[in-house]
C-alpha cells in the first residue's frame, strides 16, 4: 500500500499513531530522516496487532 493511502485511510478510522508515522516516512526533508526511517517502519510493523484491534473496535462501532 502506498504511504499516502496508508496515511489517509488510517486517519479516517482513527489510527492516529500510524497516520503520524506515515506522515514522517513520506517527509524526507525532516531532520535526521535517514537516521529515523527504519525506526518508524519498525514501529508500524511492531504495533500492527494493537492497531488491528483498534480497527476492529472502530468497525463494530460503525455497525451500531
Amino acid at each position: 500500500m502506498k504511504l499516502i493511502k496508508l496515511k489517509v485511510q488510517t486517519g479516517s478510522v482513527g489510527l492516529k499513531r500510524i497516520q503520524e508515522l506515515a506522515q514522517k516516512v513520506q517527509s524526507p526533508d525532516l531532520p535526521a530522516w535517514w537516521d529515523n526511517i527504519d525506526d518508524w517502519v519498525e514501529l508500524i510493523k511492531s504495533n500492527y496487532e494493537s492497531d488491528i484491534a483498534e480497527l476492529k473496535k472502530w468497525v463494530v462501532k460503525q455497525g451500531n
